[in-house]
């Protein structure tokens, strides 16, 4: 592909233009945004319109999974209830399709489980390895199309995507047999690159999820507080540049143990089965007034009858002094 300095390069007048439209476009279509699944925290965090990604970070057994399918039902919930025709996505290269359902089986029934507005992509039960594997990131993309353009009477609107996540994607047949770290990595990049490119055809807000803490550590939040850091998604430098929105998780009963006090900076607090570390790591192309008071912020963050809470009044608790953002 032959470089355009053109797309680059805007004089102030062009730029300050293209400012505008994009803030009328976000006040006209702000009943497309996905709002942020952490109900406490949505003045904080900005919602991820059409054609943004987000990307959640955190160590293997965190709890990546699980915020996907949280969120997810929101979205379904939303799109129920607004009566709107569209469907959502959720891609998963880690369950099976029947296993993606289940829970909305075992929590609402089959009948209302059966109709809910939703497209899941992924194995099923009984398929052998060789066909786990053709659900690469061209073939992933091009069933997004299938969806959108040949499942339904007519073409179907997403109203939000979620992929479950980039390390699990299978490579693709042309590097399948590459296993050299560069080429992995370059893998990881294009996946996220490919997924970036989808939320612009499909036009509809994604969010994803990445294996942070792969070999080590880098630039952790703090030795007792270890949430990722912008260096620990690394492993694909892609893997933070890319995505618009960037979320970082910790559960803290897999990186502590419960009952055990911790007093570390400003934070002064007991570990807890339930509670989690948020830090708002990225927000690309929002308003300060939208990000500033979030962005940068560590936030404390309890599961409660499986859903995620932020309280203000516990943060403040366990907040020593004030915090000062990252």
């Amino acid at each position: 592909m032959t470089f355009n300095p053109k797309a680059y390069a805007k004089r102030s007048d062009e730029v300050a233009k293209n400012y505008e439209k994009r803030e009328q476009w976000r006040k006209e279509n702000a009943h497309l945004a996905l709002p942020f699944f952490i109900e406490g925290l949505r003045d904080l965090v900005p919602p991820i319109f059409p054609e943004e990604m987000a990307m959640i970070g955190a160590p293997s057994g965190d709890g990546k999974t699980n915020i996907l399918k949280v969120w997810h039902r929101q979205a379904q919930e939303a799109i129920s209830q607004s009566k709107r025709r569209a469907v959502t996505i959720f891609g998963s290269q880690e369950e099976t399709t029947e296993r993606l359902i289940a829970e909305d089986i075992e929590r609402r029934g089959m009948q209302v489980a059966s109709s809910l507005p939703s497209v899941f992509v992924g194995a099923s039960f009984g398929m052998d390895a060789n066909h786990i594997e053709d659900m690469h990131m061209t073939n992933y993309i091009n069933t997004l199309g299938y969806i959108q353009n040949s499942m339904f009477a007519e073409p179907m609107p997403f109203a939000a995507e979620f992929y479950d996540y980039v390390q699990a994607t299978p490579n693709d047949p042309s590097r399948r047999e590459i296993v050299n770290n560069d080429a992995y990595r370059h893998q990881l990049t294009d996946n996220v690159r490919r997924l970036f490119q989808s939320t612009k055809t499909f036009h509809c807000p994604l969010v994803t999820a990445s294996q942070t803490d792969i070999k080590t550590d880098k630039n952790k939040y703090s030795k007792e507080i270890p949430i990722p850091g912008r260096g620990d998604f690394s492993e694909s430098s892609g893997i933070f540049q890319i995505p618009d929105f960037v979320y970082s998780f910790v559960h803290m009963r897999n990186a502590s143990t419960v009952g055990k006090h911790i007093e570390d900076g400003h934070w002064n607090f007991t570990v807890e089965k339930n509670l989690l570390f948020f830090w708002f790591l990225k927000a690309r192309g929002h308003n300060p007034e939208t990000t500033a008071k979030g962005l940068g912020r560590v936030f404390p963050i309890r599961i409660i009858n499986d859903e995620y809470e932020y309280d203000p009044e516990y943060h403040r608790a366990i907040t020593a002094k004030k915090e000062v953002s990252q």
